[in-house]
């Protein structure tokens, strides 16, 4: 028998002689019994099991956690939203405190508005949108694409062909542009570059934003450098995207609201927030947009982010294969 140092003493069968042994092995009892005393011993499963066991019940609660965080957009581990640069959490609850207009970090960034907030409020077809590039602002730099440390850099998230995504907003496009390697992720259907930047373009394609739709079109990209800073989004939401949504911005809050019938839902972004004012902008494009609670949600009892991704996406495996 190998040494075992947690055991100080074996009893063999010479112990028997002067005791009556009862051992119930499938049980784990043993009965010793001396004339009429009797001790009951009942063995306990190794604290290694019970590791194990505890090991993979945790393991097995993290899957579920996955699985479901997959299905609302975001990585959530224990309610907690993971900050990826300084390997912290922060709690959800802290996405909903107010914010303090501030500059942004950068030197070449434009100053905080000190009173009143700019508030662009871009309606759909019916509402008379009108969106001419002679009505480019003059805000915005000359080569007309979207910088990673400028205001108008605004993210929403949303899902394209069951694979979640954040999209850029730039009402002044006049298509929706989508990057080659991201429709090869999600089409059955691949495209090849044939020596055009515009490689095709997709009709009818259902874009699932919380928990209402807008069926849009795309222009499929090779490049997308002349639209957006390197290590930017792979999907640009452009004019075509309004027929249905209104949206209201507040760039210099970091603030986007997408609206459909009586539905909303808010996103904030992370370069905007209290809480990553120690990041670059670089960093915090890295960081998926936050989404807000609503004064509409707190009526309906919702007083929490997470309450409100669980009633997002619902529904969506049902789609069958004529979504992709």
């Amino acid at each position: 028998m190998p040494e075992d140092i947690k055991v100080p003493s074996i009893l063999g069968r010479p112990f028997l002689p002067t005791t009556h042994a009862k051992i119930d092995v499938y049980k784990r009892k043993i009965t010793l019994r001396v004339e009429e005393e009797k001790v009951v011993f009942t063995s306990v499963k190794h604290a290694s099991s019970l590791i194990k066991m505890v090991h993979m019940l945790s393991l097995r609660k993290r899957m579920q956690l996955d699985l479901e965080a997959r299905l609302m957009g975001e990585t959530l581990v224990l309610n907690r939203s993971l900050d990826p640069f300084f390997e912290d959490y922060i709690e959800l609850n802290d996405l909903n405190e107010p914010i303090k207009l501030r500059k942004n970090q950068g030197d070449d960034l434009m100053p905080t508005i000190e009173e009143g907030e700019v508030i662009e409020e871009f309606r759909t077809r019916d509402d008379e949108f009108n969106t001419r590039m002679d009505d480019y602002p003059s805000y915005y730099n000359y080569d007309k694409n979207i910088h990673i440390d400028c205001a108008h850099n605004l993210e929403f998230s949303c899902m394209i062909g069951f694979e979640f995504i954040n999209s850029n907003f730039f009402p002044l496009m006049y298509v929706n542009v989508m990057y080659k390697k991201f429709h090869n992720s999600i089409m059955k259907d691949k495209m090849v570059y044939k020596g055009d930047n515009v490689v095709g373009s997709l009709a009818k394609i259902l874009v699932l934003v919380g928990n209402f739709y807008v069926v849009t079109d795309f222009t499929v990209l090779e490049n997308m450098d002349a639209y957006r800073d390197e290590g930017m989004g792979d999907v640009i939401i452009g004019e075509p995207f309004l027929r249905e949504f209104r949206i209201k911005a507040k760039r210099f809050k970091g603030m986007i609201t997408l609206y459909k019938d009586d539905k909303s839902v808010t996103y904030q972004m992370v370069r905007s927030h209290p809480r990553f004012k120690h990041h670059t902008n670089e960093q915090c494009n890295k960081i998926p947009p936050l989404l807000k609670v609503s004064d509409d949600d707190m009526m309906n009892e919702i007083s929490h982010p997470y309450q409100k991704h669980k009633g997002f996406y619902k529904g969506v495996l049902n789609l069958g294969l004529n979504y992709i």
